[in-house]
């Protein structure tokens, strides 16, 4: 069992939103573990994933994640679509940068829930991507409330 920094543990607990702490933690992993995902994130927060994630994640490995990860993504993409006023997760993720509005909406929901899915790859990139930038984002806030915490108590 992996064991991990405070500031890993307050990102994962209080920060990450309508993702699960689990999918959080596999999230941190499979950007190369919590010392690795700091750069990444800070990458990400400063180009957007305009950075390169290959030294972290094949096309297996978005694959591997996406699976050992299914029911967790499927309820925080399910959230986040809600959130942010989409008509679904599918529309969401069809047009997420990464996916180029190369698949439909339809062709997304084979994709998710059908192994066997020509398209699954590209979703399931797609959606490890979208769950490396929350994860990003949420250790950006975290570092600004630890920011001003400090100023405060200064």
């Amino acid at each position: 069992m992996t064991t991990y920094s405070n500031s890993t543990e307050r990102l994962v607990t209080f920060h990450v939103g309508a993702m699960s702490r689990e999918l959080a933690l596999a999230g941190i992993e499979q950007f190369g573990g919590e010392t690795a995902f700091n750069d990444v994130a800070m990458s990400i927060v400063e180009n957007g994933f305009d950075i390169d994630v290959d030294g972290y994640c094949t096309e297996e490995d978005f694959e591997d994640f996406f699976t050992n990860n299914k029911q967790d993504i499927l309820s925080f993409i399910t959230k986040t679509a809600r959130k942010l006023h989409f008509s679904c997760s599918f529309d969401m993720i069809a047009g997420l940068e990464s996916m180029n509005g190369m698949l439909t909406m339809e062709e997304v929901a084979v994709a998710l829930y059908d192994d066997d899915s020509e398209n699954r790859s590209q979703v399931a990139r797609a959606v490890t991507l979208l769950v490396g930038e929350s994860l990003a984002y949420a250790y950006e806030r975290q570092a600004e409330f630890d920011r001003n915490r400090s100023a405060v108590s200064a």
